[in-house]
């Protein structure tokens, strides 16, 4: 977080590829492509595919989401299935202070998973992905808020292999603190 606040600072509307750049060089590995979307970004792109389904698997409540002005607000979230709006979803993947065991990072990056593959769900359940009028509605909603060194093109041209991605081929892990 600190490499990206400084690379976007000096470099402003880079950061997100300067940051996999030197997340690459620190850690010898090879970065294909980045893609960042901001919260404004993450809301708009939520809202284009008319939202989520979530089962959430832990009701809980943060006292301490925040809020303007440096306040704070208090959200909650019931157990079970639900449709989230962008806005909702935000809050969802954001929440770090919940009670029953969703407080922190940990919980945090379970839920985020979560949200992906509702995403990726909703995503083959409307279509989406061979519709390339409903790719450029996505792509325009979005535009203003992501940074990538993809093109338009590439994105469009990777987009249909989201539907190899089903859950039993996609390994996902959460570190935790046990």
């Amino acid at each position: 977080n600190s490499v990206h606040a400084w690379e976007e600072q000096d470099h402003p509307g880079e950061g997100a590829i300067r940051t996999a750049k030197k997340f690459a060089e620190a850690f010898d590995t090879h970065i294909d492509h980045v893609v960042r979307i901001d919260f404004r970004g993450f809301v708009a792109f939520m809202d284009a595919l008319g939202g989520i389904d979530i089962n959430v698997e832990r009701g809980f409540t943060d006292a301490e989401y925040p809020a303007e002005d440096d306040l704070f607000q208090t959200v909650t979230f019931k157990k079970g299935q639900q449709h989230m709006d962008g806005a909702t979803a935000l809050i969802y993947v954001r929440s770090r202070h919940g009670n029953n065991s969703e407080g922190g990072d940990f919980a945090r990056a379970h839920r985020q998973q979560l949200v992906l593959q509702a995403v990726r769900e909703r995503l083959m359940s409307l279509n989406t992905l061979g519709d390339p009028n409903k790719l450029g509605n996505i792509y325009s909603a979005i535009t203003r808020h992501v940074q990538t060194d993809l093109s338009p093109w590439d994105a469009f041209r990777l987009a249909p292999m989201i539907q190899d991605f089903s859950r039993e081929k996609v390994a996902s892990h959460v570190i935790t603190d046990a």
